[in-house]
């Protein structure tokens, strides 16, 4: 999808594929280009993958390699500079 609207904040656009077997996507649309920070972890606090990309003004998509995950879910934050993105994946 491409965002046509003015982005006047960041917004989680969602997780594709979620369930996910190997590889997902996060996106988010940002209104600046900025680093943030992704932290995955799982639900008992345990940091599984971290990264602080650069990302563009509008719509991003992150990959996340989650291949060596065990099933579960596990809890992701994407920390803009609008404040925390948040959301859940469930690997199979």
């Amino acid at each position: 999808p491409i965002i046509t609207e003015l982005l006047t904040k960041e917004a989680l656009l969602g997780v594709l594929p979620n369930p996910v077997r190997s590889v997902t996507h996060i996106g988010v649309a940002l209104a600046e280009e900025q680093q943030v920070s992704l932290r995955v972890t799982d639900l008992n606090g345990r940091l599984l993958h971290q990264a602080t990309p650069q990302l563009a003004e509008g719509e991003n998509w992150l990959r996340l390699d989650a291949q060596d995950w065990p099933s579960g879910v596990y809890l992701f934050t994407i920390n803009t500079a609008s404040g925390p993105l948040t959301g859940k994946l469930l690997k199979q």
